[in-house]
């Protein structure tokens, strides 16, 4: 692994989600080239389903700067196929490539998501095999984070992610009393977006996150060294000098994956 924020005295990021698995390998090198350079030193890159769960899992293998989340992403889970999917990530999980977390997983209120019912079954028997594995989990929690925070309420010890948020200070209230960490992307860099930049300035320092969400789309260049520009905002919202809030978010995640163990 690489060793821990500030060995040099330098400011260091990691950034807690990205899909790297989308991206070539010579992508891949470019894109950790230049994460490198603007001082990221760690990304999660996650998968959605066995196949990409498997590409996230052999990048870090590769990459120390990446460790992986292997995952059944709530939008892939097929009726037919479930038991298959599940069968899949459990031989990954148990595998020599040995991920970081279980992920990306979770719920989707979405009206074009699959039945929730069956969303519901992939989402508890996921944090049923990160239990067992004794690993942290990223959830996707989009119009459901009502719903979300129950299912991880039957936790024994919660360690979830909670990516992307973009909730309402409720669902916030629900994720820190359980313990959660929460996750922030670019939407708080957005106009209009006062009131999420206001949530962040609640999460307690030791429970923040930061990324990218990193993926490809059309007229898209977001790359996990844009994790920078998400820190100076949170430092700018929150108040506290940016230096602060990079070696905290680092931290966090190193420490919710046990890299330092």
């Amino acid at each position: 692994m690489m060793s821990h924020a500030g060995d040099r005295g330098e400011m260091v990021y990691a950034d807690s989600h990205a899909h790297l698995d989308h991206y070539s390998d010579a992508d891949v090198d470019a894109m950790l080239a230049r994460a490198e350079a603007a001082g990221v030193t760690l990304v999660l890159t996650v998968g959605h389903d066995a196949s990409s769960s498997h590409r996230a899992a052999v990048l870090a293998a590769r990459h120390a700067s990446i460790e992986a989340a292997a995952g059944l992403h709530p939008l892939w889970v097929r009726l037919e196929a479930l038991d298959g999917q599940l069968t899949a990530l459990r031989r990954l999980l148990d595998s020599g490539l040995c991920p970081s977390a279980v992920g990306e997983i979770g719920l989707d209120g979405s009206a074009s998501a699959p039945d929730f019912a069956l969303q519901l079954r992939a989402f508890a028997a996921q944090l049923t095999l990160a239990e067992s594995f004794d690993l942290p989990v990223v959830v996707h929690a989009a119009r459901a984070h009502r719903e979300a925070a129950a299912v991880l309420r039957d936790m024994r010890e919660p360690r979830a992610i909670i990516h992307y948020f973009d909730g309402a200070e409720d669902d916030l209230g629900r994720y820190l009393e359980l313990g959660c960490l929460i996750s922030f992307g670019r939407l708080i860099l957005k106009p209009g977006r006062e009131g999420l930049r206001s949530l962040a300035s609640l999460v307690p320092l030791d429970r923040l996150l930061v990324e990218t969400d990193t993926y490809p789309l059309p007229g898209r260049t977001t790359e996990p060294r844009d994790v920078v520009d998400v820190v100076r905002a949170l430092a700018e919202t929150r108040g506290e000098p940016p230096e602060e809030t990079a070696a905290a978010t680092t931290g966090n995640l190193r420490r919710v994956l046990r890299l330092d163990d």
